[in-house]
């Protein structure tokens, strides 16, 4: 098969047979709203890859599974499907979809519409539907869902057409769909510094995209509310390894890469987000005490 005008990319962390339920749910609307789509997976446990690739014939999606079926984490896994479809059949544009969502038909069309429709963007978000039954990045809360999501996704998947609106937000959400050649041309998620499970990946990227772009331009990334996707935000990769150990190492690694000014751009990016502005102040206070004197 040539190359897809849109891929999709998927780090599969089943915890166990409990994690089956959901993923077969996120994959079945997948199919529904895009049969044949290409989907590059990269297996990180529980099924061995002979076996997945098995359970992912009961789907019409055209599967790529890279990987050893070990949880190399969000970047690792992510970076092994970008190269995998920038080395073979590199597409227009790339997504990043997670387990824990459910995907209405047309939804990557409508973002790559609206990335035709401005090629200054290099990646753009749709609106979602989170699992508290909040609107986001809008911040609404529309309805409630039971723990058991998947139980009744067909009718979430046909909900969110309710909430589209032809509007657009400055923010940032998953799932997003990328330029491909402006995702690789930052490199990606730079492994070199993103070296733990989790942690600081979407900043790195965001960051990277700023900086190239131009601070001048003041870019950020852009919601498109003409669609809406369904994503849990259950947290699921919380409950695996040392969290709070992966966070801190892939911070030190966001700081080797781009330094105080990075965060100050990161505090840009985010207004309401104190966290980076109070950082980089703490790291110049702490080099002031260490040198009162800049000798």
């Amino acid at each position: 098969m040539g190359a897809a005008r849109i891929a999709h990319t998927l780090p599969l962390l089943l915890r166990g047979p409990r994690d089956l339920p959901m993923a077969h749910a996120c994959l079945a609307s997948l199919a529904a709203a895009e049969p044949g789509a290409r989907v590059v997976i990269c297996n990180q446990g529980y099924l061995d890859t002979p076996a997945l690739q098995q359970w992912l014939r009961g789907f019409a999606l055209d599967t790529v599974v890279v990987g050893t079926g070990s949880n190399i984490g969000i970047a690792a896994g992510r970076s092994e499907c970008f190269r995998w479809l920038w080395s073979n059949e590199p597409p227009q544009y790339l997504s990043e979809i997670h387990l824990d969502m459910l995907f209405p038909a047309g939804w990557s069309a409508e973002l790559a519409v609206f990335l035709d429709a401005h090629p200054d963007e290099p990646l753009v978000a749709p609106g979602i539907l989170t699992a508290n039954g909040e609107l986001a990045p809008d911040t609404r809360r529309v309805l409630t869902l039971e723990p058991q999501w998947w139980e009744q996704a067909d009718r979430i998947v046909a909900m969110l057409a309710s909430w589209q609106e032809p509007r657009v937000l400055p923010a940032f959400v998953h799932p997003v769909l990328h330029r491909s050649d402006a995702l690789q041309a930052i490199g990606g998620y730079d492994t070199r510094f993103l070296r733990s499970v989790q942690g600081y990946e979407d900043d790195s990227m965001l960051l990277g995209h700023r900086l190239r772009l131009g601070i001048a331009r003041d870019w950020r990334p852009k919601c498109w509310l003409g669609t809406r996707v369904f994503h849990a935000t259950l947290g699921q990769r919380f409950t695996v390894g040392d969290l709070s150990h992966s966070v801190v190492v892939n911070l030190n690694g966001l700081l080797a890469q781009y330094g105080v000014h990075g965060l100050e751009q990161l505090a840009q990016l985010y207004p309401g987000n104190v966290e980076f502005r109070q950082l980089a102040e703490r790291i110049v206070a702490d080099l002031a005490a260490q040198n009162p004197l800049g000798r």
